[in-house]
């Protein structure tokens, strides 16, 4: 269950533990937050404390990370490579095709068919790579993950009062005892 924290004042004081899973903090990431006023935008910045395999987590320094990296670097080429072999396919067949309409001719070229063939093989595996590259990159994030962006969020503030969304009870609790301004937010 989430709990909804308002703090009055500009200071806020963060517990020097991880906001995510409580272990001693060692690192802190900044949240931020904008709201528009017309023409005019405000911003609001705090540093948030984390353990490190929170911080990775909330980075996005992980292996699932790499591998979404990895398959977005990998689609334009797997693309690349499937219109040029497509290309390469549809002249050479169209080129046997019309080799072959020659009833006469003793001596039929072979290229146009091997070429067509090895482009169809090229075609399908850049058709694989793309969709499976295009699969890792479309996929959910691993759900430690959420929560660690998640166990701390801006929900709204204006110069004096700032209102916390906490995604962990025991965490919003000791924040409440660190900043005496502060009131927990019902309903």
């Amino acid at each position: 269950m989430a709990s909804v924290v308002r703090i009055h004042g500009q200071s806020v004081v963060f517990p020097d533990v991880c906001a995510n899973c409580l272990q001693p903090a060692s690192d802190h990431a900044i949240l931020k937050a904008q709201r528009a006023l017309g023409r005019h935008r405000e911003a609001r910045e705090v540093e948030i404390p984390l353990c490190s395999s929170c911080y990775d987590l909330y980075q996005g320094h992980t292996p699932f990370h790499r591998a979404a990296e990895a398959a977005a670097k990998r689609m334009p080429i797997a693309l690349s490579i499937m219109v040029a072999s497509g290309i390469v396919t549809l002249i050479s067949a169209v080129t046997g095709l019309v080799g072959s309409l020659n009833v006469l001719a003793s001596d039929r070229p072979a290229w146009p068919w091997i070429v067509a063939g090895t482009g169809i093989v090229f075609l399908g595996i850049s058709s694989l790579i793309w969709y499976l590259s295009r699969r890792a990159m479309e996929s959910p994030l691993p759900q430690e993950e959420v929560a660690a962006r998640d166990c701390v969020r801006i929900l709204d503030f204006s110069p004096d009062i700032t209102t916390f969304r906490f995604g962990n009870d025991a965490y919003a609790d000791r924040f409440l005892g660190e900043n005496p301004g502060s009131s927990l937010v019902v309903g």
